[in-house]
């Protein structure tokens, strides 16, 4: 074969072998989880094109001998089947099992034929199919980006006398767990002694039982299910779909009330979601992510072989997940640390900058695992096991740590004197779902939507509770009736 035509062959097989990591990102709620960007896309181009002419100089150059060459050529042979595999088949099964053995026999009955030359004639059979490199390439980088980078808070509508509105919203924190009799724990502290001076909602139930689907249905108030296209998201509509953007969120309600707006947070992609309805924002991947181009061409092609069915690839993918690739357990564990402090500090920051006419939502990771806290924040380095751990132990010690947080930024409030007029909301987007599975499988129920819901009314100094189911949805008319200004209204939003 020519060059040019060994070339052909190689960008085929170097496709397949990127099969399954490919099929993933046709996904567009993968690319939506993953802060999609260009760069993303041009690294897994560049990553093929590079063990393509890898493949061809050792085809064309570096294998002297006769022996050397054939096997080189039968191990293109065993990547572009097992690529074709990976690409058709997304888990390993009986049905991989079986295809795996038939590669497997044909690798050696062509060992045992050379004359047959069967790894030559696939080679001219990948090459017919290289164009589809080049497509594939084009629609990676035709695929819109979901990053925004975190913008710094700005508040364009001048300040005037108002109530504050901070809502937190902390990622899986149990009502559960957290409680004893309808009180909250000991650990506690600053939550009880805030509790002193606010409402407690005893059946608070969030909107959904993951945070995907219960944070969108938050900030909309909606009961129905984010649409998520290339590029965009929707809600469902009586003609079809709108798209979120200019539904209003509660964002849009605090700017219709004269209101600079803000959202901290972390996981989804909120400026995309969200358009022009928020002044500021700021929101950080959940999980680690290469940063430079030449971490991201690294990481990608290592990344193949989690996809690949062979035992050996799939070996070498664990060891490699836990010390090389980003989402390592040392990597991971510091990134949740990193994105925790960012977010405590940025709040720290929003709560003394902002003027009075604020409304914020403060979507927090804690007290979600990773287990990597100890009660007084320090670190206590890389969690064991598995990432998502069913440890009672190290979700207590993260409920201590989000009682300091939460005591931190109740601290910070009074210190710039927002706290007597503010309203203050602490919930949760879920309880904690590994408390609420079967089977592997999360259960969509009450249980798992029962949520803590501490809410202090603007002026509120005495305690009130409140027995009844309240749907987080419900919060809507209260912080609304609240950034009107009207008292009487917001106190008459809540069950009596």
């Amino acid at each position: 074969m020519k060059t040019a035509q060994k070339f052909a062959a190689a960008l085929t097989a170097a496709t397949l072998f990127y099969g399954g990591q490919l099929r993933q990102w046709t996904d567009p709620r993968n690319r939506f989880l993953e802060h999609w960007e260009r760069a993303d896309a041009l690294s897994i181009v560049v990553g093929i094109v590079v063990l393509a002419l890898a493949f061809m100089v050792a085809r064309s150059r570096i294998v002297s001998g006769k022996l050397a060459r054939r096997v080189v050529n039968h191990l293109f042979v065993a990547v572009l089947g097992g690529g074709l595999i990976s690409t058709f088949l997304t888990y390993p099964d009986y049905k991989s099992e079986t295809l795996y053995l038939a590669l497997t026999a044909v690798i050696v009955w062509s060992w045992c034929h050379p004359q047959l030359q069967l790894p030559r004639r696939i080679a001219v059979g990948a090459a017919i199919f290289s164009p589809l490199t080049a497509i594939m390439a084009w629609q990676l980088w035709s695929y819109p980006e979901w990053h925004t980078p975190p913008e710094p808070p700005k508040f364009p509508q001048p300040a005037r006398a108002a109530s504050p509105v901070f809502v937190f919203i902390c990622d899986e924190w149990s009502y559960t767990r957290s409680t004893e009799g309808g009180e909250l724990l000991p650990l506690f502290k600053n939550l009880r002694a805030f509790a002193g001076g606010a409402t407690s909602f005893d059946r608070a139930l969030s909107p959904g039982p993951r945070t995907d689907v219960s944070i969108p249905r938050l900030l909309w108030s909606r009961t129905d299910d984010l649409i998520i296209t290339p590029g965009q998201t929707w809600w469902p509509a009586a003609t079809g779909r709108t798209p979120t953007r200019d539904v209003p969120s509660l964002f849009a309600d605090a700017r219709s009330h004269g209101y600079n707006t803000a959202l901290l947070g972390f996981y989804l992609p909120y400026r995309r979601m969200l358009g022009d309805q928020v002044d500021s924002i700021t929101s950080l991947l959940e999980h680690p992510k290469a940063d430079t181009f030449a971490a991201k061409l690294n990481a990608n092609s290592l990344r193949n072989l989690r996809f690949q069915h062979d035992p050996f690839s799939r070996k070498l993918s664990a060891r490699l997940e836990q010390s090389v690739l980003p989402n390592s357990r040392e990597a991971f564990s510091r990134h949740w640390e990193i994105i925790n402090r960012r977010l405590q500090r940025d709040t720290l920051g929003l709560i003394a900058q902002s003027p009075p006419n604020t409304f914020s939502v403060i979507h927090l990771p804690l007290p979600h695992c990773p287990w990597v806290f100890n009660p007084d924040g320090t670190y206590a380095g890389p969690y064991r096991g598995e990432r998502m751990s069913h440890d009672v132990e190290g979700y207590a010690k993260h409920l201590a740590y989000l009682d300091a947080v939460l005591g931190q930024f109740l601290d910070a409030l009074r210190r710039s004197g927002k706290y007597d007029d503010a309203l203050i909301a602490f919930t949760s987007d879920h309880s904690w779902r590994l408390d609420y599975t079967f089977d592997g499988r999360l259960q969509d129920s009450e249980e798992v939507r029962h949520v803590p819901l501490l809410l202090k009314l603007p002026g509120q100094r005495e305690p009130l509770r409140i027995a009844e189911k309240f749907p987080l949805l419900n919060l809507r008319p209260v912080l609304d009736a609240a950034m009107r200004g009207d008292a009487e209204a917001t106190r008459a939003a809540l069950p009596h």
